[in-house]
């Protein structure tokens, strides 16, 4: 007998963990048999308990298979207990995480290790016979394990519809037993996926398991680097704007498509939507995508650039100056936060909560866009929608940045109970969502380490006052901008398109400022710095002034400001300006190299892998451009990565960061965020293959199948 399920099944979150641990076990596993077993034998006793305690939160590891002190953990999986697992001589763990990683979860799902109970079977049976449970009645719902294609997924039937049919009585079941049987499974391959890291870190030149580092645990050249991490990804994707023609297209459609015009005015009309001239806006949506990048850029560049110059001057004997770097930091870490809300309130508005907006006649914002109001608060105008609720609360002026990590911790939760939830968001949503989730996170971890002030109003808004003057001047230039007075149609994708039309870009903005694109910012970045240098100057010779008067005087050099900071500020500036994707942006000649990152760099050769046939598939479709790209399940690019040896770890929301092994040429860890539905496609496979390529150096050769 056979049952047909609709193809757009949601599948049950835990599954989606379930599936992903499972690739990422059989990764491990398949390259570090032969370590694991070495060194689990070499183990004494005592040794094994460290490996197994240092894997559980609090070290809290069931003493025998029938311990009650951890509460139903007994239950769930009495087989990880000390006294079964750290017997010497005992091989009882090898023999497990061969049968988890070997064996499919499906068939884990029927049979257990040596014919036991499978994973069904074993929860029915702790549930009729020890009063085993989960929270929560859900009458209706089920959870349906039918094979590899269908696992996990579930349904809730409607009123007045039948049960599932008996022939499938052992693979459909209630979704409380579905939940209990998957949170088995997942208890059990995170524990071995994370077993073998604390096994292998007995062996020479493994990463071992990066802890995750909690903010007390952050230091100022923890944020250096944080920042330069998150300049870096700016300026990639800068340059894939450049030179993919596919991501400056979605670019361009998603800036087009969200335009703040698209909201219906108070009357409920929409006269901006019949666009007359496609071609001028289009333009104008390419004109706001390359300088929102730009702006980016600069964003981060300039914050890095004070961090640097605050960590330069951490000696206690500079005091006087922190105050004004770690005000200006506050700042312009805010004026971030604002741009990344104002780009998710621009998407909502223009999609989902498109019915919860009205655009005001003849009214504009202080950059001269549109100006566009929510109808009244979030609960009311929602009508019911958890979702729609937490993302107007997110787009609202008076949301300040403690009630937007609470909003984006109530999203956060929200999708890891119902994934389907998430996946009715539209990706333009979601990528805002994300890059919102970054910069609070980036701005908790430096409050963490900095104890910055609140953001002032009254000081330190230079750089903030002239990006937004820079802003209402290029709203102006952008209204005269149009890609066809030099001969261009809207298509982006046409071979050689996107480098006109970013050289067209450029005569515009010279012929009519005498300014290149990207110095607009740089111009900015270099007034408002020396700005903060000067203002550094003053207060220290103020405060070793005062210090002379007291007989206290402690010498300084002559120019506090020429230090470590400016070694290292300035000439990186520099550096970055002859870097290949500035030269994209301001030159109208097609690009000649591609992004690199240190001269150590360039000279390493390219390395190369012998890896599986599944593995070189996954790299083939994200470099191989003469094939037709499809798509790649997120946990299938995990497990690709785990058979390098890499080390995955997620941080927060869909961020996670890759930590390469020892072996690796370039000791750099990828942070990325798991695409919208946990498929990569479309713009995201060379945008993600772009980043690959400057961090590693990895392409179409990179990657041979065994």
């Amino acid at each position: 007998m056979e049952l047909e399920l609709e193809p757009d099944l949601e599948r049950y979150p835990r599954a989606e963990k379930v599936l992903s641990l499972h690739d990422v076990l059989a990764g491990k596993y398949a390259s570090y048999r032969r370590k694991i077993e070495e060194h689990w034998r070499s183990f004494n006793q005592e040794q094994r308990k460290q490996c197994l305690k240092d894997g559980m939160v609090g070290g809290r590891v069931l003493q025998h298979s029938s311990d009650e002190s951890l509460g139903q953990l007994w239950m769930i999986m009495p087989e990880w207990n000390l006294q079964d697992l750290t017997k010497p001589g005992s091989d009882s763990l090898l023999e497990l995480l061969e049968f988890r990683a070997l064996k499919t979860v499906y068939d884990q799902f029927r049979e257990g290790i040596n014919s036991s109970l499978g994973d069904l079977a074993y929860i029915k049976h702790m549930m009729a016979n020890n009063g085993l449970r989960t929270r929560g009645d859900f009458p209706r719902q089920y959870g349906f394990f039918l094979n590899e294609d269908h696992y996990g997924v579930y349904i809730t039937l409607m009123p007045g519809q039948s049960g599932p049919p008996d022939a499938f009585a052992d693979r459909i079941v209630d979704i409380a037993t579905a939940d209990l049987v998957l949170l088995r499974q997942s208890y059990i391959l995170q524990a071995l996926v994370i077993i073998i890291d604390d096994i292998l870190a007995h062996e020479e030149g493994f990463p071992g398991r990066p802890a995750a580092m909690s903010p007390k645990d952050i230091r100022l050249p923890h944020m250096v680097d944080i920042t330069s991490i998150q300049r870096d990804a700016a300026d990639g994707y800068l340059w894939m704007l450049r030179t993919e023609p596919s991501i400056l297209a979605h670019a361009v459609n998603d800036a087009f498509f969200s335009r703040p015009e698209l909201v219906p005015g108070d009357k409920g009309s929409n006269p901006l939507a019949l666009v007359p001239d496609r071609h001028k806006s289009m333009s104008s949506a390419f004109f706001d995508v390359i300088f929102n990048a730009i702006r980016t850029v600069a964003v981060w560049r300039y914050l890095e650039h004070l961090i640097e110059y605050l960590e330069a001057q951490a000696s206690p004997e500079n005091k006087a100056c922190h105050a004004v770097i770690l005000r200006e930091i506050a700042n312009v870490a805010h004026l971030k936060y604002s741009h990344d809300k104002a780009s998710l309130k621009r998407h909502v508005q223009a999609g989902i909560g498109i019915n919860c907006f009205k655009r005001l006649p003849d009214s504009q914002d202080v950059s001269g866009n549109p100006r566009v109001v929510m109808k009244g608060d979030p609960a009311k105008i929602a009508r019911g929608n958890k979702q729609l609720q937490l993302l107007l609360r997110l787009c609202q002026d008076e949301t300040t940045l403690s009630k937007a990590t609470e909003c984006l911790k109530s999203l956060s939760e929200l999708h890891d109970k119902h994934q389907h939830v998430l996946n009715k968001l539209a990706v333009g949503v979601f990528n805002a969502l994300m890059k919102l989730h970054s910069v609070t996170e980036f701005i908790q971890q430096i409050t963490a380490v900095m104890s910055l002030p609140s953001v002032s109003r009254n000081s330190g808004q230079q750089f903030i006052v002239a990006t937004q003057e820079a802003e209402t001047k290029l709203n102006q230039l952008k209204n005269g901008f149009n890609l066809a007075d030099y001969g261009f149609t809207i298509d982006l994708f046409e071979p050689g398109m996107t480098d006109e039309a970013f050289g067209a870009l450029e005569h515009y903005i010279v012929d009519n400022t005498g300014t290149k694109p990207d110095d607009w910012y740089q111009n900015i970045i270099d007034k408002c710095f020396t700005s903060i240098q000067l203002e550094c100057e003053q207060r220290l010779d103020k405060a070793n002034s005062a210090k002379t008067a007291q007989g206290k005087y402690i010498p300084f050099p002559a120019e506090p400001c020429d230090t470590k900071a400016k070694v290292r500020v300035e000439p990186r500036r520099e550096k970055l300006k002859t870097r290949a994707w500035d030269q994209h942006i301001t030159e109208t000649g097609p690009p000649t190299t591609e992004p690199v990152t240190t001269e150590e760099e360039q000279a390493l050769p390219p390395q190369t892998f012998k890896v599986s046939a599944a593995t070189a598939e996954v790299f083939s479709k994200l470099f191989d451009k003469t094939k037709a790209r499809s798509s790649i399940s997120w946990t299938s690019f995990e497990a690709a990565f785990a058979e390098l040896k890499f080390t995955v770890v997620p941080k927060f929301g869909s961020v996670f960061t890759f930590y390469p092994p020892g072996t690796m040429a370039v000791n750099k860890s990828l942070t990325v965020h798991r695409p919208h539905k946990s498929h990569i496609e479309g713009y995201h496979i060379p945008m993600f293959a772009g980043r690959l390529k400057r961090l590693y150096g990895w392409g179409e050769e990179t990657f041979v199948a065994a």
